[in-house]
Order: C-alpha cells, then sequence, then structure tokens
C-alpha cells in the first residue's frame, strides 16, 4: 500500500461515524469503486478492533498504521489494482476530550478557522505558519553561542 492511498484512506476514514458500514463507503467513494472488495472490509473490521473510537487529530499514526492491516497476499492484489486515491474528504479536527489542568485555562477551539480566529490571522497565513508545504522544515536553526 503507497503512502498516499494510506493517508487517503485514513482521512476518508475518519471523516465521518466510526461505524464499519460508513466506514467502508467513505474508503470505497476515496478509491472510485463501486463495491466495496473483501480486504477493504477486512481494513475497516482490523481499524475498529485496533482503534474502538476514532484517534483525535491522529491522521498520520493512523496512515502508518494501515499497510500493517493489509496481509501479504492481499497487500500484492492492492497494487496489481493501481489504487489510487480518486477522492479526498477532510476530516474535521476536534479538540480531545482530556479536561485542563486547574489554573490553565484553554479557549476551546472547535476546528482550524476557531484557531485562525484566535490568531488574528487568515487560512493561507495559517497555513504558511504551520508550513504546510514543508518548505522550512530542512531549514538549519542559527545555534545559540556561549561567550
Amino acid at each position: 500500500m503507497s503512502a498516499d492511498l494510506a493517508a487517503g484512506l485514513a482521512t476518508a476514514l475518519l471523516a465521518g461515524p466510526w461505524e464499519p458500514a460508513p466506514m467502508q463507503r467513505r474508503c470505497r467513494e476515496a478509491v472510485g469503486r463501486e463495491r466495496t472488495p473483501r480486504w477493504l472490509r477486512q481494513l475497516v473490521v482490523e481499524v475498529l478492533g485496533y482503534h474502538h473510537y476514532p484517534p483525535r487529530d491522529a491522521l498520520r499514526e493512523l496512515a502508518a498504521l494501515l499497510p500493517r492491516f493489509t496481509r501479504r497476499g492481499e497487500s500484492g492484489r492492492i497494487s496489481r489494482q493501481r489504487l489510487r486515491v480518486r477522492s479526498w474528504t477532510p476530516a474535521p479536527s476536534a479538540m480531545g476530550t482530556v479536561p485542563p489542568a486547574p489554573g490553565w485555562p484553554v479557549t476551546p477551539l472547535d476546528d482550524l478557522f476557531a484557531l485562525a480566529r484566535l490568531l488574528d490571522v487568515d487560512a493561507g497565513e495559517l497555513a504558511w505558519l504551520a508550513d504546510v508545504r514543508g518548505m522550512e522544515r530542512d531549514a538549519a536553526f542559527p545555534c545559540a553561542t556561549t561567550g
């Protein structure tokens, strides 16, 4: 399973109710299939067995986990079909349910637009600050020197 396919399936899994039928439907639509293949039904069963509740803001972790759930024979079938993501479904983001520690008030942020409003920036500036294109990942940081 390619990294793009795993990311697309993880996005589809997280984009709605955490129940087998809707999860299978979203994944099937993501790869552009009319019927749900057997490997996809099994994948959803294994994901639900591993995560009883949807992992919050864990898209990368879920995408990294998906290839482990495909069995060796199924993995070969997937690559022979040359599956690719045809429809990306954005997954809603949400804050965790852990209450803040006493004395540490936390502003609830329901989505990225709420974060942008809190920081008084627009969505483009927020994307730039988050470095979503990865342009600054390898930038050298100046080291503090002691003298």
